[in-house]
């Protein structure tokens, strides 16, 4: 059986322990780990927010301004879900090569100019727009496939050890907050009679912020220097539970074999 990682502080119970718990893991991460700290802020603005609204921005914007149909806007999206297959490749070798800070980066930086090329070269909706169209999705699933491995990988490399949990349900949490900022200037956008090219465009923007965030983590290795201890500590402190465990019942084996040991001899 496996020990418990921790026990309920005096005066604090189930219901509420967990809150207070994730606001001492927050001050913890902001004020000793300055990696993650820039990482969980870059996440504002990407990936989970940038690429869920370009899809939810990309079915608009091909309906309307491309004039698209269901078969061509069905083409598109398979277009992009294969892509990934590179994309994912691509991850791998690149997380190997720069290591996944600056892999992460790169993805970012290539989706961003993929996203602005849209704005610029679609510029309405003939079928050369619709080529164009097709060529860009399989570009963006490319970069879909290698940004989020790269921030999978990024993430599990700057948690500290002991608190995962606690630390990526806050990372989804970022991921999450102003997620709905670029549909709100899109549609502000669209109503003030701005063309939609530019209102697609401005998802580069965000991750652009999301990626001079990133600067802010530092190099790669000075960040995993930062969460290094925190694996010896967490096995350490492991290991002196498990030990104890094996104590309390090592200490209930013996007791019950005195007993039965009593027991025989009155038998006797």
């Amino acid at each position: 059986k496996r020990p418990k990682l921790r026990d309920v502080p005096p005066g604090s119970n189930l219901l509420t322990t967990g809150f207070k718990q994730l606001a001492v893991t927050s001050r913890v991460v902001f004020r000793d780990y300055s990696a993650l700290k820039w990482f969980m802020i870059a996440l504002l603005f990407s990936p989970e927010a940038g690429s869920g609204v370009f899809l939810a921005i990309a079915v608009t914007f091909l309906t309307f301004f491309v004039e698209m149909n269901v078969q061509e806007i069905a083409i598109v999206s398979i277009i992009m879900l294969f892509s990934n297959i590179p994309g994912a490749l691509m991850s791998k070798k690149m997380c190997k090569v720069i290591n996944p800070l600056n892999s992460f980066r790169m993805a970012e930086l290539f989706f961003a100019a993929m996203n602005g090329f849209i704005g610029i070269f679609v510029t309405g909706s003939t079928q050369r727009d619709k080529n164009l169209v097709y060529l860009f999705a399989s570009l963006i699933g490319i970069s879909f496939g290698w940004m989020f491995p790269s921030q999978k990988t990024l993430t599990v490399a700057l948690i500290p050890k002991g608190q995962e949990f606690e630390i990526m349900g806050l990372i989804s949490f970022f991921g999450q907050i102003i997620g709905w900022v670029p549909v709100f200037i899109f549609t502000a956008l669209n109503e003030a009679g701005v063309s939609m090219r530019w209102g697609v465009s401005i998802i580069s923007f965000f991750l652009l912020m999301s990626f001079l965030c990133t600067l802010g983590c530092g190099s790669y290795e000075d960040a995993i220097k930062s969460v290094e201890h925190t694996s010896e500590d967490y096995l350490e402190e492991f290991a002196l539970r498990n030990s104890g465990r094996k104590g309390e019942s090592s200490g209930e084996g013996n007791s019950t074999t005195k007993i039965a040991m009593t027991d025989s001899g009155r038998d006797a």
